[in-house]
């Protein structure tokens, strides 16, 4: 069977799927990620390796692996750290996980939209009029976010968004770009 090196922390529920197999694994067990050299050690002889998207995945890496690496699977949503050109030239497939960080983004734009509405609701409150006249003036004048609701941009991370905003009662409206069909 294969020779899996795994160069980061991973669910244990999927590497026993993968000793259930017979595969041999070798797995980053440090407390912090391991420097290039122990890196470049650890992957040495690997059929197979699951990297992260800290690992430079580029000539020295797979040479370190070797002649018979046959798929580098990133643990990312890219390939930003993978050198693709040097992978196709040597046969070895790179594959990627699509849409592992949408849920987390989407949480993070959340918090934060959430964030900037407190803030500009503080600001809006600050700037309300206190004298006749006051209206007037254009940077007196607030918008009712919650009768408006946010514009968001965007597709994959704008849906996730919007799942959230919908579940704190918030009503979005989408503005444009395509539907992915992968959803």
């Amino acid at each position: 069977m294969a020779k899996v090196c795994i160069t980061d922390a991973v669910p244990e529920a999927g590497l026993d799927e993968l000793r259930a197999a017979g595969h041999e694994i070798r797995s980053w067990t440090g407390e912090q990620p391991p420097t290039r050299a122990e890196l470049l050690a650890q992957v040495s002889g690997a059929d197979a390796v699951l990297s992260v998207l800290t690992d430079g995945v580029d000539r020295e890496f797979l040479d370190a692996a070797g002649p018979q690496l046959k798929v580098v699977a990133n643990i990312a949503a890219g390939f930003n750290n993978i050198d693709l050109e040097l992978c196709k030239q040597r046969g070895i497939v790179a594959t990627t996980t699509p849409g592992v960080l949408f849920d987390s983004t989407a949480d993070t734009a959340f918090g934060l939209l959430l964030m900037v509405h407190t803030v500009a609701l503080s600001h809006h409150l600050h700037a309300r009029p206190r004298h006749p006249g006051d209206a007037d003036r254009p940077h007196r004048r607030g918008s009712d976010r919650h009768r408006h609701g946010p514009a968001m941009q965007g597709v994959r991370y704008a849906d996730r968004l919007r799942e959230r905003a919908s579940d704190e009662g918030a009503r979005t409206q989408r503005t444009g770009g395509r539907r992915p069909a992968d959803r």
